[in-house]
């Protein structure tokens, strides 16, 4: 396949918006995590950071985990 050079530039473009960082376990807290070492639904645990995140206690960025989906890593600044 030959790809030309404007079709190459939006490839890059696009390449560097989906490509997110490893998630990093001494930076980022997700979901699961909570949920499972509180004892809670996935949801109430979601609900809890999400919360933290708009008092504005907490950023976020999307992450990839294993297998190479993608989650919410929380952290502090």
């Amino acid at each position: 396949m030959n790809i030309t050079p404007a079709e190459s530039d939006l490839l890059q473009e696009l390449v560097s918006e989906f490509n997110y960082p490893d998630f990093d376990d001494a930076k980022h807290v997700t979901a699961s995590m909570l949920s499972k070492q509180m004892g809670v639904t996935h949801r109430a645990a979601s609900d809890r950071l999400e919360r933290l995140f708009h008092k504005g206690k907490l950023k976020r960025e999307r992450v990839r985990v294993t297998g190479g989906y993608r989650a919410w890593g929380y952290y502090k600044d």
